[in-house]
């Protein structure tokens, strides 16, 4: 397996883990649009933090794999969770995914 092909799936794994986590633990995380683009913010700058040790990692001997797995990983699952708690927030602020309203079945009644 090249690098390449391996970094297409840490991403693809980064995502997917990034769902799970939304999804399984959906009381976990902001609340409010402030502070989720605020995580969003802090979020983005975990590139930049990766960058710093990325170097060091690669010289190490498996410095590729690590990298892949130790610093890229985190650094994309950081990324995609930020960005769903963010679009979770959004969605949350416009009344969820009914749009603000509830749907009544015809015929329906509270008894």
């Amino acid at each position: 397996m090249t690098v390449g092909t391996f970094l297409v799936l840490d991403l693809a794994a980064a995502a997917v883990l990034a769902l799970w986590v939304t999804v399984r633990y959906a009381s976990f995380g902001p609340r409010s649009i402030r502070w989720a683009a605020l995580g969003f913010l802090v979020g983005q700058c975990a590139p930049t933090l990766g960058l710093w040790v990325l170097p060091d990692v690669v010289r190490l001997p498996w410095g590729p794999q690590l990298a892949l797995l130790g610093v890229i990983l985190p650094v994309f699952f950081v990324m995609f969770l930020t960005v769903a708690w963010l679009m979770r927030a959004c969605a949350n602020s416009i009344g969820g995914p009914r749009g603000g309203h509830r749907v009544r079945l015809p015929g329906w009644s509270r008894s």
